[in-house]
């Protein structure tokens, strides 16, 4: 009987560190897609900005 407690415990102490290993490599990703996200925005506002001067620049020589 105490040999199947042992074994249980030390079943559910490895899938308890299983779990963590998991849980830390979840975690890990998440972060690496926000930081992709957060560069992805600040490209896009530096794109969205050039292309507000460069329609500001075709509007100015429109006027000439």
């Amino acid at each position: 009987m105490r040999g199947l407690l042992m074994d249980a415990q030390a079943k559910f102490k490895k899938m308890v560190d299983n779990n963590r290993r998991l849980a830390n490599h979840i975690d890990g990703t998440i972060q690496s897609a926000n930081q992709e996200v957060n560069n992805l925005r600040v490209e896009l506002n530096v794109t969205n900005q050039k292309l507000l001067e460069l329609s500001m620049v075709k509007d100015a020589c429109t006027h000439c």
